[in-house]
């Protein structure tokens, strides 16, 4: 969403609005102003429905397995997940997901291990009802753009699916000076890499867009 649209406070702060007043708003929008697409940006949650475990519940999993790994003394996981034990300052429980990207790079600390994992998770899932819906918005309307964080295929099997449309997928840094203003086709901008690239989920990769997509 849009500063300009209902629902956005004029101090800055996010503030949620109703599915019926997101719905008129977009409509609002798409039909007085045409020129001024959305975008839709997708987090871990947006596959969740097609089976995807999301970023939260794979930390969860990831702690019970360094648990197990690394604690000798039979302690509870709330008791041995500490800063020292688990090895990320500041760690806490209570915040578990703030810390995906350290988490993840305890438990896959050689990056092939990781890849591969997160490739296994993905494999055989297909697009949820709301990826239908996304997919129809991207190839009937002028609003073409997904940005996702999201490392699965399901924007671009959904289009496959669902229209006749085949969108442009960025999942590549070296891709980026491939993506264009004027759009003839769906885009799906991958910030974070995409599967069988070097995919981007360490601390220091997720901290900050790389120059690609910020020039």
């Amino acid at each position: 969403a849009e500063a300009g649209l209902p629902g956005r406070r004029t101090d800055g702060m996010a503030k949620e609005i109703t599915v019926k007043g997101f719905v008129k708003a977009f409509l609002d929008r798409h039909q007085r102003r045409p020129e001024k697409p959305f975008c839709f940006v997708l987090g871990s949650g947006a596959s969740r429905p097609s089976g995807i475990t999301t970023g939260d519940e794979l930390v969860r999993e990831w702690l019970k397995d360094l648990h197990e790994r690394y604690d000798g003394a039979g302690r509870s996981l709330e008791d041995w997940a500490t800063p020292d034990n688990v090895g990320i300052p500041g760690f806490e429980v209570a915040r578990a997901a703030d810390f995906y990207a350290d988490v993840y790079a305890r438990q896959f600390p050689v990056p092939e291990d990781g890849f591969a994992f997160l490739e296994s998770l993905m494999a055989g899932k297909t697009p949820s009802f709301g990826y239908s819906v996304l997919a129809y918005l991207l190839s009937k309307t002028q609003h073409q753009v997904v940005i996702t964080t999201n490392f699965d295929n399901l924007v671009a099997n959904a289009l496959s699916i669902h229209s006749e449309t085949f969108p442009r997928v960025v999942g590549h840094d070296e891709l980026v000076r491939f993506v264009g203003a004027d759009m003839r086709r769906p885009l799906v901008a991958k910030i974070h890499g995409d599967l069988g690239f070097a995919l981007k989920n360490r601390p220091n990769e997720v901290a900050a867009l790389s120059d690609g997509w910020t020039s």
